[in-house]
């Protein structure tokens, strides 16, 4: 995905998990609908982002999505992702961070499909020592 594409769909999913409690049912829909059509995020992590204001099953019915979007992505992190796809942008990525989101729970293929991160990249910098898991640590 284009970081400026990306950096749209972060803004609108820190939107939607921090406005969703608040919203009327019919903007909640259109928010969600927005943040579906990018077509990263499935039913459920949607419905795990705003905290089950709207159940997995409600929110499949507003999706058009066809390609599976498999992975977790853990939204307490979603300004961490936004700083990553910044760092990345001006060739500075930022693995320490990217580390960071991925021991908090967001998976390796959710974070590239974000952010352009390549996995490959991600494992060696792990296997040559350059960031470390706090697991390790």
């Amino acid at each position: 995905m284009p970081p400026e594409r990306a950096l749209v769909f972060i803004a609108m999913a820190i939107r939607l998990r921090d406005t969703a409690h608040k919203l009327e049912k019919e903007e909640l829909r259109e928010l969600i609908a927005e943040v579906s059509s990018f077509g990263v995020m499935s039913n459920r992590q949607i419905a795990k982002l705003i905290k089950n204001k709207m159940n997995h099953v409600a929110i499949s019915r507003l999706m058009n999505k066809t390609s599976k979007t498999g992975g977790n992505v853990n939204g307490s992190d979603l300004e961490k992702i936004r700083a990553i796809i910044f760092s990345k942008s001006i060739n500075k990525t930022d693995y320490k961070l990217v580390l960071e989101v991925l021991d908090n729970g967001t998976s390796q293929n959710m974070l590239t499909r974000i952010t352009g991160v390549a996995q490959s990249t991600i494992s060696k910098k792990r296997k040559d020592g350059f960031i470390q898991s706090k697991s390790i640590v």
